[in-house]
């Protein structure tokens, strides 16, 4: 780069500077002199600007230049693969929002494998990344089967949910139903809803699940289920622990029932008592069945630990000496009166009964009874679950009662709802403080409504002193509350 020697005032004619200290008129001579001499002031005006943007040229080029080679030694960059894989498992979102789809490739893990060479090459060598193949019809997304075989390639376990739709062209649904069954022998977990067209493809299962242990089942329609005489694609699990089976069915079934932990089905009450009869493994049972009319034989469950019932009956009919945790279902006035039958149930199994679950439309002249009778209780979670202003007054009243007339030994409360606006706020926070708590939960499947800073206020004191509050809304707490009633959840 050259350089043009600087102009300087004592290289100036002294008449000149003579002009610039005064106000006098410049002659002919003078005015050519200044003439020439602003043209070599703007020539090296000139050269300076050009000098000024080759120099921020080069220091804008010598900033990247920096700032890659300082990449270099950024620690970022002996993090170990494995480690980036834990990473990246966490970016994974809920089961219910994975999908090969348009949709779903700008979420993990497709979108790992954009980013960079080393980020592409440690997501397709962590099949973890890859396990859950999740395809839902019902959203309208066009699935990929070549994404999918991608997918499958790259994974080794499979945990597998398919839900179809009746409403849409079946023979896509087929395609795609039949690549998962061939990878059958790789399943690790099941949610499968079935239709018609898929009952020869589901026949192909039997026998060829050697990895699988959780499984989900549902049948679309009364017509799916009539064409299946019998249930047995899963007779031979050997691994097979946890079953939910919806939407009730009256064909014969067909699993390794002494080897089930895990229990969640809708099914005629004959089928519940044949299963239950025979799965003595049992450490958690959801049982959704009508038992108002059933007389039959007493059910020994010696490793229950966990139940959930929809007929207060079949508690009768309980031995569980293992049973710590009870749910039962609320629908109203004229359900009856729960608290015999626990108390039955408690003094016949010698059972230590912790935790009270109630669903539905909680009575507070039932549920505190229960909660004084019983004092091994410790924990209640209610879920208010039925809609309407009958409801709502009851879930009031029995906040009201906890209030005023504390169980002895309960530490802990969990009250969750899907009619949040009903609840009374203040009354809620008046009844954390009036009891002695260890721990509470307010959790709301919708959004909570705004609600005064009084409300929020007085949650914060409670955390000041000491009580562990949990505040959930949305499909976190949904998933919470379906887990209180013993749900097997797959995430």
């Amino acid at each position: 780069m050259h350089s043009i020697a600087p102009l300087k005032p004592s290289g100036l004619r002294s008449s000149h500077l003579t002009l610039l200290d005064s106000n006098i008129a410049p002659s002919d001579s003078d005015t050519i002199l200044v003439r020439s001499t602003n043209s070599r002031i703007d020539a090296r005006l000139v050269a300076i600007d050009n000098e000024i943007s080759l120099l921020e040229t080069e220091k804008a080029s010598l900033s990247v230049l920096r700032a890659e080679n300082q990449a270099i030694l950024s620690p970022i960059r002996i993090i170990p693969p494995e480690v980036w894989a834990d990473i990246f498992l966490w970016t994974l979102p809920p089961s219910y929002e994975v999908s090969p789809s348009p949709r779903g490739f700008s979420q993990s893990p497709w979108v790992l494998t954009r980013v960079s060479s080393l980020w592409r090459q440690i997501a397709v060598s962590t099949p973890s990344l890859w396990t859950r193949i999740v395809i839902s019809y019902s959203r309208g997304d066009a699935w990929s089967l070549e994404a999918v075989k991608t997918q499958i390639q790259r994974a080794r376990g499979l945990r597998i949910w398919f839900i179809p739709s009746r409403t849409l062209d079946p023979a896509p649904q087929l395609e795609m139903f039949q690549l998962l069954v061939e990878q059958s022998p790789r399943w690790e977990e099941a949610v499968l809803g079935l239709t018609r067209p898929m009952l020869p493809a589901f026949t192909a299962i039997r026998d060829r699940v050697p990895l699988l242990h959780r499984l989900w089942l549902q049948w679309d329609d009364d017509h799916t289920k009539a064409d299946m005489n019998s249930v047995d694609a899963f007779r031979n699990a050997p691994l097979l622990r946890q079953l939910c089976v919806v939407e009730g069915f009256t064909t014969s079934i067909q699993f390794p029932i002494q080897q089930l932990t895990h229990y969640d089905l809708d099914v005629p009450t004959w089928m519940h008592v044949r299963i239950l009869s025979a799965a003595t493994n049992l450490v958690q049972a959801r049982i959704m069945g009508d038992f108002t009319e059933y007389t039959g034989v007493p059910l020994v469950l010696p490793s229950l630990r966990r139940a959930y019932v929809a007929s207060i009956e079949i508690i009768g009919l309980l031995t569980t000496p293992g049973l710590e945790e009870l749910g039962i279902r609320m629908l109203g006035a004229h359900a009856p009166n729960p608290g015999p039958f626990i108390a039955a149930l408690v003094e016949r199994s010698s059972c230590p009964l912790r935790r009270f679950v109630v669903h539905g439309a909680p009575q507070d002249t039932l549920i505190a009874p229960i909660l004084h009778d019983l004092p091994s209780i410790v924990d209640l979670a209610v879920v208010v679950s039925i809609g309407g202003y009958s409801t709502q007054l009851q879930a009031n009243a029995l906040i009201s009662a906890l209030t005023l007339s504390p169980a002895p030994n309960l530490d802990s409360i969990s009250f969750g709802t899907d009619f949040f606006d009903g609840i009374d706020h203040c009354l809620f926070v008046n009844m954390l403080k009036s009891l002695r708590l260890r721990r509470a939960a307010l959790v709301s499947s919708k959004r909570f409504p705004p609600l005064p800073p009084a409300f929020w206020d007085g949650l914060d004191e409670l955390r000041r002193g000491g009580l562990d509050i949990l505040t959930l809304e949305g499909r976190e707490a949904a998933d919470l509350m379906d887990e209180w009633g013993c749900q097997i959840m797959f995430h």
